[in-house]
């Protein structure tokens, strides 16, 4: 959440609830991955100035569309951050003592890796295609489900 006049609190809402939906669709299950955590960066404008009583007021909002989507806001942490000043983003600043949490980026190591269900049938989405002169037609993409061993032989075909 950005603490500037300049943008709507509208704006804000649909950028997170946005966010949030993202999320979902790819995969994020909060049993599987148990946080990602919410940053509230320019705490250095002058609207806000470090205040405490913004980090409370936007983290309470957050808090409440979290919870109106699934998630359970006591699990995630808010981290204030000033991109500026580099306050909390690296190491934990003295002018932002309104969240006893982690950095920004000690909140990122964290966060573990989700396991990939091997399970079931493959799934793998084609970012793209190259035609390599030699070689042939080269699918690029990533696994999302099952796995791809050397040797295997593929068959890529639309779906629907």
């Amino acid at each position: 959440m950005d603490a500037t006049p300049n943008y709507s609190k509208a704006l804000y809402e649909y950028i997170f609830k946005e966010v949030c939906t993202y999320l979902k669709k790819v995969g994020y299950n909060p049993d599987e991955i148990p946080f990602v955590p919410i940053s509230g960066f320019k705490m250095d404008a002058t609207t806000t100035n470090y205040s405490k009583a913004w980090y409370e007021e936007s983290s309470k909002e957050v808090s409440t569309y979290l919870k109106k989507v699934g998630y359970n806001p006591d699990e995630i942490p808010f981290v204030p951050i000033s991109g500026f000043e580099v306050d909390n983003m690296i190491e934990r600043s003295t002018n932002l003592d309104c969240s006893k949490g982690p950095s920004l980026l000690e909140a990122l190591y964290l966060i573990s890796e989700p396991k990939r269900p091997t399970d079931k049938p493959l799934h793998l989405p084609l970012q793209d295609v190259y035609k390599i002169g030699g070689i042939g037609t080269v699918p690029v993409g990533r696994v999302e489900t099952s796995l791809i061993k050397p040797g295997m032989v593929i068959t890529f075909g639309t779906i629907g």
